[in-house]
């Protein structure tokens, strides 16, 4: 089908979306329960997953477009995962976005894993250029030059995270090309003391038992104007997968510790410094051809640890906000990958670190009136490195990389009709120049010692929004949004042998019409979106395949233009104060245009999807509260989840990933007062099948998610 034609069927089917928006305007009487219960802290499911902003699921206020808003009024697909729901969830913060629609986790062996929204993300996990989804801890952007990757935080004392589909290239630059998943932590309360703390025991089938520890400590050193607040946590994850010389091999140990400072001088004024450590070992990787039993007998690890140092600072003047956010990330992660004994020519000892800095400063209009405006700046310092020994070649390959980045950009509102219609137009200015640095071949054929690269990347991305509010319960808007992903340098060699040249940016345009609101007085939640995509140069990972040379090596290159249409669709639904339930699903055509070949081989078909790209998210919930007596209550709560399969191109195999579904259930009791204790089961149905598909169709290297697992967690809030 000609991208003309898919075109004119997504405006058709656009249009049915805006016009079926005359039925959502609920009655005015939503509005004064919104605000009788702002900040309530109720929350969309057990599972932490809210969509949308209603009477009954409590009013959200995110800062997706810099500044303070409620949920309901931002002309964004936005899914907020809510702090006081991940504080009783019984996973990692990866698992939960799992749940949000339009969403796929790939988890790549050990603690972390690459996020597609949409269909969009990366080729693989290294090696392949950065992220085209952009990963925030607090203010400080997450990523690397060639690494597409993203830690598992864990979900302890957050304030929320905000998921943001689509591109988002204006207000957050490099890498948010398909979205945004921003990790927001507590600030620490100026006026309360405060003590929370969890603990759970997991036992998983066939498997070893895992336990976890989490604590929160605020301490409020000088009322109204100094406070500390600590999180602790630990984690010991017993393994299930069975090998000759050690049953259950690949556990792990994951330490995370937290420390953020408010400083309030004056009412103007405030400063939070803040630092977030975190330390896993694994034991073995998470790799069998069944699931459960693995033939490697050697003493394989991955050992990844950050730190991530914050400094942000706000200060009030008449009519604006100026804030500055300071950030520097300090990130290694070591591996050894056996692969002799599951079929594969060689083992791999790999070294990967990062030290990055990065300032942005930000200008945010605060006054009354019909125009609201945002602008700023980044600057951005990345070496970004990589050692890599293949056991069948003789040299290592040691590349470093200096990524120095600076945007400009600013975006504009203007309120119309008694602020019902707002029209909103962004822009954004960015320039990067990459250097690259060998100072060894793997092929120990050519003399490389400190051979050299530079590359310069540029990019403008435009933004332009109308949005109408019919009545207090309900928005509509329209878009067009583009995202960009900075180029990449080529090594020497992979110019030298396949005459490719440095990968250049690849951009994202989306045009989207969508809904959110509230019905029945807040009974009824919803949201809905219709877009296209037309994703401009995409960056993949070919192959080279000898005889070009002995061992594959990998190139990124830009490839034709992929394009599709696409739906996301979210329903909530509360119509008893006891009972919640809801819906959501997300589907899209990304697909390509025309062919890639790759040494001659063809690698991606016309119609053919991206890496890692997910076809459709399904999902659903209920929530069922009651009372027990004596002021006790209790909760019983389900979801499944299911993820379309996916396809990873590489070596003329289409390795394939099965489609996923992941169903749990649990039982809380509430004491009146602090206490809460929780039974659960994760993986209800004991799903078996392939998260992560090897190269080549190497079942032995598969990944497969950990079998049913019981667990029992006791929480204290202070």
């Amino acid at each position: 089908m000609k991208v003309e034609n898919r075109k004119s069927r997504f405006l058709m089917h656009a249009s049915l979306v805006v016009g079926a928006a005359a039925f959502f305007t609920p009655c005015e009487a939503y509005a004064a329960k919104v605000r009788a219960q702002a900040n309530s802290g109720d929350e969309a499911s057990s599972d932490g997953v809210s969509t949308v902003s209603g009477a009954e699921f409590g009013e959200i206020v995110v800062t997706a477009q810099k500044r303070a808003e409620n949920l309901q009024n931002v002309p964004i697909a936005i899914s907020v995962l809510q702090g006081k729901q991940l504080d009783k969830s019984t996973v990692g913060v990866n698992e939960q976005l799992s749940r949000v629609p339009g969403v796929s986790i790939n988890q790549t062996g050990s603690n972390g894993a690459t996020i597609s929204v949409r269909g969009v993300g990366p080729a693989t996990a290294l090696f392949a250029g950065g992220s085209p989804i952009a990963f925030y801890l607090d203010a400080v952007p997450f990523g690397f030059v060639k690494q597409g990757a993203v830690p598992d935080t864990g979900a302890y004392d957050l304030d929320r995270v905000e998921v943001l589909r689509g591109p988002q290239g204006t207000l957050y630059g490099a890498s948010a090309s398909g979205g945004v998943v921003r990790i927001l932590t507590r600030d620490p309360d100026l006026d309360e003391f405060g003590l929370n703390w969890r603990a759970a025991v997991l036992g998983t089938r066939r498997g070893k038992e895992s336990y976890r520890f989490d604590s929160a400590l605020n301490i409020p050193v000088v009322e109204d104007k100094f406070a500390a607040r600590a999180v602790l946590s630990y984690q010991k994850n017993g393994g299930w997968i069975d090998r000759p010389n050690r049953e259950n091999a690949n556990d792990g140990e994951l330490i995370t510790a937290r420390l953020k400072l408010a400083f309030q001088p004056s009412d103007q004024l405030l400063i939070m410094p803040s630092v977030w450590v975190s330390r896993s070992d694994y034991y073995a990787l998470p790799w069998s051809p069944d699931g459960r039993t693995a033939p490697s007998t050697a003493e394989e690890y991955v050992k990844e640890d950050y730190n991530v140092f914050g400094l942000k600072i706000t200060y009030d003047f008449p009519g604006f906000t100026l804030s500055s956010s300071t950030g520097y990330i300090d990130y290694d992660n070591d591996s050894f990958n056996d692969a002799v004994t599951r079929g594969d020519p060689a083992t791999a000892i790999n070294r990967l670190y990062a030290r990055t800095f990065s300032e942005e400063v930000n200008l945010v209009s605060t006054g009354v009136g019909p125009w609201r405006w945002t602008t700023g700046a980044i600057y951005r310092n990345s070496e970004d490195g990589s050692f890599q020994k293949i056991s069948t070649s003789p040299a290592p390959f040691i590349l470093d990389y200096t990524a120095k980045s600076y945007a400009v950009f600013g975006e504009v509102t203007r309120l119309f009709l008694d602020d019902q219609l707002e029209i909103s137009a962004g822009l954004r200015y960015f320039h990067e120049r990459i250097t690259a640095e060998e100072s060894s071949d793997p092929l120990g054929r050519l003399p490389v010692l400190g051979v050299y690269s530079d590359d310069t990347f540029t990019a403008t991305t435009p933004r332009f929004v109308v949005s109408w509010h019919p009545s207090k319960q309900a928005t509509l808007y329209a878009s067009y949004t583009e995202g960009f992903r900075s180029g990449v340098p080529q090594s020497s060699f992979v110019q030298r042998s396949g005459g490719f040249p440095a990968g250049d940016p690849d951009k994202l345009k989306s045009y989207e019409v969508g809904v959110k609101g509230n019905l029945f007085d807040g009974v009824v939640n919803y949201e809905a979106a219709a877009y296209y995509m037309d994703w401009a140069g995409v960056q993949q990972q070919v192959v080279l395949l000898p005889p070009v040379v002995p061992i594959a090596i990998f190139a990124l290159v830009n490839g034709p233009s992929a394009s599709g249409p696409g739906v996301d669709l979210a329903l909530n639904f509360q119509p008893a104060r006891s009972l919640k339930f809801g819906v959501n699903g997300s589907w899209n055509d990304l697909t390509m245009d025309s062919q890639i070949f790759s040494a001659g081989a063809l690698v991606f078909d016309k119609g053919d999807r991206l890496n890692n790209s997910p076809k459709y998210t399904v999902g659903a919930f209920v929530d069922y509260e009651f009372e027990l007596g004596d002021g006790f209550t209790a909760l019983a709560s389900g979801s499944v989840n299911h993820t379309a399969g996916q396809e990873v191109h590489s070596l003329g195999v289409d390795t394939k990933t099965d489609p996923q579904t992941q169903a749990r259930a649990s039982l809380s009791v509430s004491a009146p007062e602090h206490w809460t204790a929780t039974l659960f089961v994760e993986n209800l149905t004991n799903e078996n099948d392939i998260l992560n598909g090897a190269i080549n169709s190497n079942r032995n290297l598969d990944i497969r998610p950990r079998p049913r697992t019981f667990g029992a967690q006791l929480q204290y809030r202070f």
